[in-house]
C-alpha cells in the first residue's frame, strides 16, 4: 500500500448529512461544484455517506469509519488494502481516541499532535493532542493489543512545530516506538 500526499479524491468518507454539505460548500459559490465538474457524468467528486463501525469497500479497500473524540462530530478511518495492509487515520481528535482501539489493529496509525505540551489543558478542551496525550493514548493502545503501529503526527500548528518535534521524539524514546512527523508530498509504503 502507498499512501502519497498528491492523491485526487474520489470519496468523501463522513457519516454526515449531505443536505448539508452540497448547499453549504459545493453550490458554485466558495467552491466549484465538483459533484458535476468536469462534467455530470463524470464528475470529480462522488460523495457516499457511510455509517460508524460499517465496513465498506471503496476503491477495492476495506474502510471502517470510527467516531473519534473531537469538539465536533469527526470520524477516523481504519483502511486496510486487499493484502491486509492497514492504516487508522485518526482526522482531529483529542483524549479518548483509545475507544476504537478495540476495532482496530492497524501497522501505521496517523494521529494529530496540534500543539506543544505546554497547551495540554487548553487542547483537551478543544478535542486535540499534544505529545503527552498522544503518549497516554499509545499505552492505552499497547496495554491492549500488545504492540505499537508505526506512528506518523500530522496537524501541528506551525509556529511550534519544532517544539513538537522534539516532544513527539521524546515519547517515541520512552516509549520505544516508530513515531515521526508527517510533512507535505509524504509518501509511506506499508
Amino acid at each position: 500500500m502507498l499512501i502519497t500526499g498528491k492523491v485526487r479524491s474520489r470519496f468523501m468518507l463522513r457519516s454526515i448529512n449531505l443536505d448539508v454539505v452540497i448547499p453549504c460548500l459545493l453550490d458554485g459559490k466558495m467552491y466549484v461544484n465538483f459533484l458535476e465538474y468536469p462534467d455530470k457524468e463524470k464528475p470529480s467528486l462522488l460523495l457516499r455517506a457511510i455509517e460508524p463501525y460499517r465496513k465498506a469497500i471503496i476503491g477495492g479497500y476495506e474502510v471502517l469509519p470510527l467516531p473519534v473524540k473531537h469538539s465536533v462530530l469527526t470520524l477516523g478511518y481504519q483502511v486496510t488494502s486487499p493484502e491486509g495492509r492497514s492504516l487508522f487515520y485518526t482526522s482531529d481528535t483529542g483524549p479518548g481516541i483509545s475507544a476504537c482501539w478495540e476495532y482496530i489493529s492497524p501497522q501505521l496509525l496517523i494521529i494529530e499532535v496540534t500543539g506543544p505540551n505546554k497547551f495540554e489543558d487548553w487542547l483537551k478542551g478543544v478535542g486535540h493532542l499534544s505529545a503527552n496525550l498522544l503518549k497516554e493514548e499509545l499505552v492505552r493502545f499497547k496495554n491492549l493489543k500488545g504492540y505499537l503501529p508505526r506512528v506518523i503526527a500530522i496537524h501541528m500548528a506551525l509556529p511550534y512545530e519544532d517544539e513538537i518535534r522534539e516532544e513527539v521524539a521524546q515519547v517515541a524514546e520512552e516509549l520505544g516506538a516508530d513515531i515521526s512527523l508527517g510533512y507535505e508530498d509524504m509518501e509511506v509504503v506499508l
